[in-house]
C-alpha cells in the first residue's frame, strides 16, 4: 500500500496537481424551481470535510421549507460522489435535476429535492485519466464518514423526527453512498418509517462496515408483521414492498471493484456474490424482454427496457431474495458502464419508476 501511495505521489508531482478548496458553491438560498414544465423544487446544502454545514443557516432554511410544504409530496435527497461537488456545472448536480423531473413525471406530482454537496475531490490533476487521484481514496473515505456522521446525520435525524409521515428517498453515489450509510446506520434496524428508503449507487462501502447493520436490519424485518404467513410474492409486488436499502452496483466499476478493494483490503458490498439479490440488464427492445405472467422472479422497469431478475435459491426459489430488506443489484454494463455512469437515461428512468411506484402505493394512488 505504501508503494502505491508513493507511486501516486510521484505521478501527482509530475502532473502538477493542485488542491481543490473545501468551499461552498452556493450562498444561503431558498428552494429553486426546476425548469418548466417541471413543478418540482430543489435546495442545496453543503457540508465540509469536518462534517459541518458550510452555511448553518441553510439547515434552518431547509427545515422551514419542508415544514411549509404539503406532507404528501415526496422528498428526494442526493449525496454527490468521488470527484464531484455541488457546482451547478457538476454532472452529479445536473443529472439530479433531470432525475427529479423524471420522478415528477412518473409520480404525477411535484417533488421536493435536496442536493447534499461535499468536497468529493481534494486533488485536481491535468491528466486525462486522473491516475494520481487514487491517492485521495483514503482521505475522501474519511471525509465521507465525517460528512455522514456530521451534517448529513443531522439532516436524516431532522427528517425522521419532524417528517415521519413523509415519503423520503435518499440516494448516495460512490463515497456519497458511504456518507449516506454512515448517516443512516444508527437506528436503521429500529426505523419503522415505511416511507423512508435508501439507495446506494456504486457505493464505496465494504463488508466489514455493512455486515452488522445488515444483520440487525434483516432480523428486525424477519420479526415484522409484514412477513407473517407470507409464502409467495410476485415480482411486481416485490418492487413496491420490502426494500429498505438498495445497492445498485455496476459490475464493470473498476474504481470500486478493484481500487477500493485494494486500498481497503475488503470486498465492496456490491461485489459480494453471496450478498447479491438481483441481476439487472437493459434490453434494447422492451417487448422482447417482458417476462411471462408465470415468471415471479423477473420484473421490468423503464417501459420494459430495464430487466430486474431476483436470484433463486435452490429449493426455495426467489421469494427469500424478494423479501429481503437489503437488495444488492448487480448491474451489467448495459445498466452502468463504469463508476461514474450513474443516472444515465435508462438507469434514471428505472430508479424513478421504483420511487414513483413506492410513493403511489404509500399514497394510495
Amino acid at each position: 500500500m505504501r508503494r502505491i501511495a508513493g507511486l501516486c505521489l510521484i505521478v501527482c508531482g509530475l502532473s502538477s496537481c493542485t488542491s481543490v478548496p473545501d468551499v461552498a458553491y452556493w450562498p444561503e438560498h431558498e428552494a429553486v424551481r426546476l425548469d418548466a414544465p417541471a413543478r418540482s423544487e430543489r435546495m442545496v446544502i453543503e457540508i465540509d470535510d469536518a462534517g459541518r454545514f458550510h452555511w448553518p443557516g441553510q439547515f434552518d432554511r431547509l427545515q422551514h421549507w419542508l415544514a411549509e410544504e404539503p406532507a404528501d409530496l415526496p422528498v428526494v435527497v442526493f449525496i454527490n460522489g468521488w470527484h464531484h461537488n455541488a457546482s451547478p456545472n457538476d454532472s452529479n448536480f445536473t443529472d439530479f435535476d433531470r432525475f427529479l423531473a423524471s420522478v415528477e413525471a412518473k409520480a404525477g406530482a411535484p417533488v421536493r429535492g435536496l442536493y447534499v454537496g461535499w468536497r468529493g475531490d481534494s486533488i485536481d490533476t491535468p491528466l486525462a485519466r486522473e491516475p494520481s487521484d487514487f491517492l485521495t481514496v483514503w482521505d475522501r473515505k474519511n471525509a465521507s464518514i465525517a460528512v455522514g456522521e456530521g451534517g448529513l446525520a443531522q439532516v436524516v435525524t431532522m427528517l425522521r423526527e419532524q417528517h415521519p409521515e413523509r415519503a423520503v428517498y435518499m440516494i448516495g453515489h460512490s463515497f456519497g453512498g458511504s456518507a449516506l450509510f454512515h448517516a443512516i446506520k444508527d437506528g436503521l434496524a429500529q426505523e419503522q418509517l415505511h416511507g423512508f428508503e435508501y439507495f446506494m449507487l456504486n457505493p464505496a462501502v465494504a463488508e466489514r462496515e455493512f455486515d452488522a447493520v445488515e444483520q440487525a436490519l434483516v432480523a428486525a424485518w424477519a420479526a415484522s408483521p409484514v412477513f407473517s404467513g407470507a409464502v409467495s410474492i410476485t415480482a411486481a409486488d416485490a418492487l413496491r414492498q420490502h426494500r429498505k436499502v438498495t445497492v445498485l452496483q455496476a459490475q464493470g466499476d473498476k474504481a470500486v471493484g478493484w481500487g477500493y478493494r485494494i486500498a481497503f483490503r475488503d470486498t465492496p458490498i456490491g461485489f459480494d456474490r453471496q450478498r447479491q439479490t438481483h441481476r439487472a440488464k437493459v434490453c434494447n427492445t422492451g417487448d422482447a424482454c417482458r417476462p411471462s405472467p408465470a415468471d415471479t422472479c423477473t420484473a421490468t422497469l423503464a417501459d420494459g427496457r430495464f430487466v430486474l431478475r431476483a436470484v433463486s435459491i435452490p429449493g426455495q426459489g426467489c421469494v427469500p431474495m424478494q423479501q429481503r430488506p437489503v437488495w444488492v443489484i448487480a448491474g451489467e454494463d448495459s445498466v452502468s458502464a463504469n463508476h461514474n455512469d450513474i443516472l444515465n437515461s435508462i438507469q434514471a428512468e428505472a430508479l424513478a419508476d421504483l420511487l414513483a411506484q413506492r410513493w403511489r402505493q404509500r399514497a394510495g394512488r
